[in-house]
């Protein structure tokens, strides 16, 4: 097994780089730990006006990111650890989850913790969803993936990963609401429980992680690592020492890739599938409610109704709007005269309206 030690932190490189080996993948298997600023991550078949409050990731910087394989929208931030296996396709395209979720949960097995598989793609700890899987097949190879939520902020995954609730329909894959918890979380309360104890003694011991170059706490007797990075090193260390990095030219056909695709409007938000909003406000000027359809990121229709004053026809206003992409500044653009619609409106009070 090839391990690939990727430091980079940049969703859309990272993204890249999964598609990147996915593509120059040979009949030996790749491993690759990676993780990324805050991101949300959304499948491939996902509509992303439906999965993201879209002002709480501008607001606080998370970026949008869509991915290779279809499941669920998943939260990344530093304190998640992602994990990529690559196979020769064996199996004639079938996906199988078990065979890769097998030694990720072997490994947090072996730190105590009560780790299972759930459902068709999750991997759960007492409950609780700490890691999302996902897959797909191309080339003749497999890719799996998932997270790992080591100290991710939950708040902000919960905040960013809410869907907006004016949303009326949307057609896409809908991400499932599951109680998440942090490894690091459950492994101190595993601790803790051990401690407060008193049949400690008669604990099984746990082995030490074969090659593995960092100093992990003990706890008593189990090994404890304190933070992602040792995690990480944990985790790398189970699965072999073949471990070596991309080169400066693979680095640049990488990033020619998080460029021209990943971090593309029509890539992350031009895949989207119709979606359906509506949303209302009183101002000094009047009521106004917006319904707006969107078909892969652009405005196919757009009603605008309520007892405000223009003096021109709101009907223009609309036809205007329709076609242009679902982008603050372009929609903005179009909402340049809309005091001639809507008298007393600004362009960014309506701009709001639509996209909240």
């Amino acid at each position: 097994m090839i391990i690939y030690h990727n430091d980079c932190t940049e969703p859309y490189e990272n993204m890249a780089t999964e598609e990147y080996l996915l593509d120059s993948a040979g009949e030996e298997d790749i491993f690759m730990l990676w993780r990324n600023e805050p991101a949300v991550i959304i499948g491939c078949n996902q509509n992303a006006y439906a999965e993201i409050n879209l002002e709480t990731a501008e607001r606080k910087n998370i970026k949008i990111v869509r991915r290779l394989t279809g499941g669920g929208a998943v939260f990344h931030d530093l304190g998640n650890l992602n994990y990529t296996f690559i196979s020769a396709d064996i199996e004639n395209g079938t996906l199988n989850f078990a065979r890769f979720c097998a030694p990720i949960i072997e490994a947090l097995k072996e730190l105590g913790l009560n780790a299972e598989m759930s459902g068709r793609n999750d991997i759960t700890v007492d409950g609780f969803k700490v890691s999302g899987t996902a897959q797909c097949v191309r080339n003749r190879h497999i890719m799996h993936h998932g997270t790992l939520l080591w100290s991710a902020d939950l708040s902000d995954m919960a905040d960013v990963l809410r869907p907006d609730e004016t949303k009326l329909a949307s057609k896409g894959i809908k991400s499932v609401q599951s109680r998440v918890g942090n490894i690091s979380s459950l492994l101190k309360k595993i601790y803790e429980d051990v401690d407060a104890s008193d049949s400690m003694q008669n604990t099984k011991k746990y082995s030490e992680p074969i090659g593995a170059e960092k100093k992990f706490k003990t706890a008593n007797l189990k090994i404890l690592p304190e933070s992602a990075d040792d995690f990480r090193s944990y985790l790398e260390a189970r699965f072999g020492n073949n471990i070596t990095s991309l080169s400066a030219e693979q680095r640049s056909e990488i990033r020619k890739l998080a460029d021209e695709k990943y971090s593309s409007w029509d890539w992350i938000f031009g895949k989207s599938k119709e979606y359906t909003r509506r949303k209302k406000a009183r101002f000094p000027y009047g009521l106004v409610e917006i319904s707006v359809t969107l078909d892969r990121g652009i405005i196919n229709e757009i009603s605008i109704q309520g007892d405000f004053f223009g003096s021109k026809p709101i009907s223009e206003l609309e036809e205007k709007l329709c076609g242009v992409r679902f982008v603050r500044d372009e929609i903005i653009k179009g909402l340049s005269d809309v005091d001639s619609y809507i008298f007393g409106a600004i362009p960014n009070e309506i701009e709001q309206l639509i996209i909240g």
